[in-house]
């Protein structure tokens, strides 16, 4: 019987160390909730290298990848599914060429000085004004000297023997203080362009000025007389020359700086209404080509009461009387308006010239006037 007993208990110890074996194998998979033996708990099941191979596959590229399923992306795929916002026509270029025309004698030549601008204006404008702005266009024949149709000295920026037909930028330059028979003189057009780029940056307009110093309208400005086939020459060339570009050429406003040769004679001066309705009648009709509405408006400007114009009051009288008869007639005193002619060049003022301020001020005048005649016959 001791040895029978024996015999089992052997067995049963063998068993149990073969389940015990068997049992090892179980703490490889510990996340079915079985417990790791206290042996397995001492040695580090996992090294370092492995828990980093565990970690790469719940890296946050993972949940990235999630993520993605829900970005911002995904919602913008449904937006090309409503109806796109309308595109703005573009508006198309404007070819109307806004023309004025600056005539008269040598206050509208530009007899001043430009150097005292600096002091008389400010350093600023004076820049802005050698500068020159590129949106107010200018074709100049300036001249001095040479009374009632005697040859003077001029400056011009047309070459009138290339024909009717020139590249846009050799008839019209940008309106500067280098538009007058000196580069060291400058005329009302500066103001003209620095009231007009003001008022209207985002628009071209085109001066053509024809002026020449003392000369009366009898001799000059009639039908055959120097000046006024000058003034003709010239439009015809800048008309023809925009129109080749593609342009309308549209006359709208005349700007007339003249009346001082006949304010030295008093039988001139006292008609002098009916002068100048002659002068306004006839460049109406002869540039009533250059207009498509047939209004061109007619902008007279008087003269100074400087001791070297006997009969101002008379000439300025007429202008007045003229400019009445119209709503297309425009008048505007200078004396009134506070013109000055005393004090340049300083020791030695020049009395039939304006002092540079106020030749900038007549041009700001006249741009005044422009700007109502604008509204008034083109402006939509």
């Amino acid at each position: 019987m001791k040895t029978k007993h024996f015999s089992i208990l052997k067995v049963l110890t063998l068993l149990l160390a073969l389940t015990l074996l068997t049992g090892c194998g179980g703490g490889d998979k510990p996340k079915n909730g079985s417990t790791v033996s206290p042996a397995e708990s001492q040695t580090p099941a996992v090294t370092p290298d492995a828990t980093a191979t565990t970690e790469t596959t719940e890296t946050p590229v993972a949940t990235a990848t999630a993520e993605s399923t829900e970005t911002p992306d995904a919602t913008a795929t449904t937006e090309p599914t409503k109806s796109p916002a309308p595109t703005e026509t573009p508006k198309p270029k404007d070819k109307t060429a806004k023309i004025i025309i600056l005539a008269g004698q040598s206050n509208a030549v530009g007899a001043t000085l430009k150097a005292p601008l600096k002091t008389t204006v400010g350093t600023s404008r004076n820049r802005a004004f050698t500068k020159g702005y590129e949106n107010i266009k200018i074709a100049y024949f300036a001249e001095a000297g040479g009374a009632n149709g005697a040859a003077g000295t001029f400056r011009t920026n047309i070459d009138y023997t290339a024909g009717k037909t020139q590249p846009l930028n050799k008839v019209f330059v940008k309106t500067n203080l280098a538009n007058s028979w000196t580069t060291q003189m400058f005329g009302p057009e500066i103001g003209i362009a620095e009231y007009l780029n003001e008022k209207y940056p985002g628009e071209t307009f085109y001066i053509v000025k024809v002026a020449k110093g003392g000369v009366s309208v009898a001799n000059s400005w009639k039908n055959t007389g120097y000046c006024y086939k000058k003034l003709k020459e010239t439009m015809e060339i800048c008309c023809t020359s925009l129109k080749a570009e593609g342009y309308t050429p549209e006359l709208f406003s005349i700007c007339w700086l003249q009346g001082e040769n006949e304010a030295l004679n008093k039988t001139e001066a006292d008609k002098y209404d009916t002068i100048v309705a002659g002068v306004a009648e006839r460049m109406r009709n002869d540039f009533a080509k250059y207009s498509t509405t047939g209004k061109i408006a007619f902008i007279d400007g008087g003269i100074s009461d400087s001791p070297m114009w006997t009969y101002y009051k008379e000439v300025n009288a007429g202008k007045k009387k003229f400019a009445e008869t119209s709503d297309l007639n425009y008048y505007f005193g200078v004396i009134e308006n506070g013109l000055e002619y005393k004090n340049e060049p300083a020791g030695n003022p020049d009395l039939a010239h304006y002092d540079s301020a106020s030749v900038v001020k007549l041009g700001n005048i006249l741009g005044e006037y422009i700007d109502t005649a604008y509204k008034a016959i083109l402006k939509k």
